[in-house]
């Protein structure tokens, strides 16, 4: 099973995790977060992050989704791409639970999560006759 890591500036990786015990509980295997905070040394934060990503991985890889593309938790994953993770900029809730739920199944795509990540993102609209659809709740 792809261990799962969040990655973020500030404590956004935090909340997401913290979200995500309402779905899964307190007790999640091969999940955790990492935050980069402004008083974070960027040496010391890599090795927080790589240490992470090496505990997590069990064999099948981590999954490792960051809140933007380039940014310092990004550059602090140079060292972790290697074919068998998979790490995506963009991260949110939905593309979480899709990583969590998809890995207990099968080796998670990249395609399966940047196609839920879009689809999350919704527009609710004045007078809108559908209802909107909750996957999660049937």
């Amino acid at each position: 099973m792809q261990g799962v890591l969040l990655a973020s500036h500030g404590k956004m990786a935090k909340g997401i995790a913290h979200s995500i015990t309402m779905f899964f509980g307190d007790d999640i295997k091969q999940f955790d977060y990492e935050c980069f905070m402004p008083e974070d040394n960027i040496k010391e934060f890599q090795k927080r992050i790589i240490d992470k990503v090496n505990n997590l991985d069990t064999g099948d890889g981590v999954i490792i989704l960051l809140d933007i593309f380039g940014g310092t938790p990004a550059q602090a994953l140079i060292p972790c791409i290697n074919g068998k993770n998979l790490i995506l900029s963009g991260m949110n809730f939905p593309m979480t639970i899709q990583a969590l739920t998809s890995r207990q199944e099968h080796i998670v795509s990249k395609e399966e999560l940047i196609s839920c990540g879009k689809t999350a993102i919704q527009s609710y609209e004045p007078n809108d006759e559908k209802e909107p659809e909750d996957s999660f709740f049937g």
